[in-house]
């Protein structure tokens, strides 16, 4: 396999370097497209990072990486401008790995060199006066490129030290090598612990909630992506899930002072959708402090109808996608229910009967597996009232 891929590189570098032939590259020193340009250290980063979460935001966080990388995993509020895009990336690397160092800087600049109008132009759009920090991979050579061209034109920029490798570095740190308290969510399927986390977070934002299903973009089940689908969102991959994570936790870190408050989460195993839970996180939740939520089983279809048919709310379209997606997840149960009960589920939801569905697979399913937790829950609340559940909760964490 590897001397078919070194056979195929070869090639792609030969049809390379005869295409490059007619864009008479310049021999570029590092020295003379690179200024000197000011640097913000990463925990200044996130003293901005949370101004921008409170909705206090004097600066615009863009990413000059390709869109592949930018997709793998960004800083959350960054926009994505690249200063070479995929494929020009792709070759430069190219260029890079196999011909000459020297020549590849020089094609980095001509293909920067060639969009810095139509790019100073989309600052200007987007930044609005505002400071513009800069980021890379590790604060290299393309946000320092980017820094002096902002310079040059007048641009108030700064560059993120280390760039996303040293912001990844300060979340991972955080997620597996610091402890962060939970109290969590228990419940049998439908009971609302997402809901009342959700609650919070809108209402109540400076309530510690580390809510871990909407940061992996995934419920935790075999229809766990159906929520997420409805709100035109995918399921994230490890390290996004462990950036939203930290996201939830910097608005409490406190500049000088390690201690952090407990957060309010949610019950899961160790994997939700295959995504791992991170020790800080995990450590804590396996000791099973827990609040019990309980309702009755009309509550429990009533959100879950909501929740995953979008019940009054959805579209024709999104009907038709969403039955399609449980049809297809109901095949990864044929091990557990009968070739005749998943025909069943599949009438039921072909006819919209959706409250039959829902019960069945509940009580025939669901509750079947639930986790049964050796420690005695710290509270037991009957959420049936979502105002007066929060209420009970505040009021418990009062006392604590």
């Amino acid at each position: 396999m590897n001397k078919i891929n070194n056979s195929l590189q070869q090639e792609e570098l030969k049809a390379l370097l005869k295409e490059i032939k007619y864009f008479h590259l310049q021999d570029i020193d590092y020295k003379d497209i690179i200024r000197q340009s000011e640097e913000l250290s990463q925990p200044e980063f996130l003293t901005i990072l949370k101004d921008i979460q409170k909705g206090r935001n004097n600066y615009i966080i863009v990413d000059v990486r390709s869109e592949k990388e930018y997709a793998a995993n960004s800083i959350p509020f960054s926009i994505n401008l690249p200063i070479l895009n995929n494929e020009e990336r792709h070759k430069v690397g190219l260029m890079f790995s196999r011909h000459s160092k020297e020549k590849a800087l020089s094609l980095a600049y001509h293909y920067a060199k060639a969009k810095e109008e139509k790019y100073i132009t989309e600052i200007l759009s987007n930044s609005n006066g505002k400071t513009v920090i800069l980021y890379c991979w590790r604060g290299g050579i393309r946000s320092k490129y980017t820094a002096s061209l902002l310079q040059k034109n007048d641009i108030k920029a700064v560059r993120l030290q280390s760039g996303q490798k040293g912001f990844r570095k300060v979340v991972q740190n955080y997620l597996y090598n610091k402890t962060v308290q939970v109290i969590s969510l228990s419940g049998i399927t439908g009971c609302g612990k997402s809901e009342i986390l959700e609650y919070i977070k809108k209402y109540y934002p400076d309530f510690p909630v580390i809510h871990l299903e909407e940061c992996a973009g995934h419920a935790s089940s075999v229809f766990g992506e159906i929520r997420f689908i409805l709100k035109n969102r995918g399921k994230n991959n490890q390290q996004q899930f462990e950036t939203n994570i930290f996201m939830e936790i910097l608005p409490h870190i406190k500049n000088n002072d390690n201690t952090l408050p407990v957060f309010l989460s949610e019950s899961e195993s160790i994997k939700i959708g295959g995504l791992i839970i991170p020790p800080a996180i995990w450590n804590n939740l396996r000791k099973e402090e827990h609040i019990c939520l309980t309702c009755s089983m009309e509550k429990r279809i009533e959100r879950l109808a909501k929740d995953y048919f979008a019940s009054g709310i959805s579209t024709d379209h999104n009907k038709k996608i969403i039955k399609e997606k449980i049809k297809e997840q109901l095949q990864f149960l044929k091990n557990k229910l009968s070739k005749e009960k998943i025909n069943q589920y599949n009438r039921w939801i072909d006819s919209e009967n959706y409250y039959d569905f829902l019960k069945d697979i509940m009580e025939n399913y669901y509750d079947k597996i639930y986790k049964t937790y050796e420690k005695k829950p710290l509270l037991v609340i009957n959420n049936e009232d979502i105002d007066l559940s929060v209420k009970t909760i505040f009021d418990f964490w009062r006392m604590r």
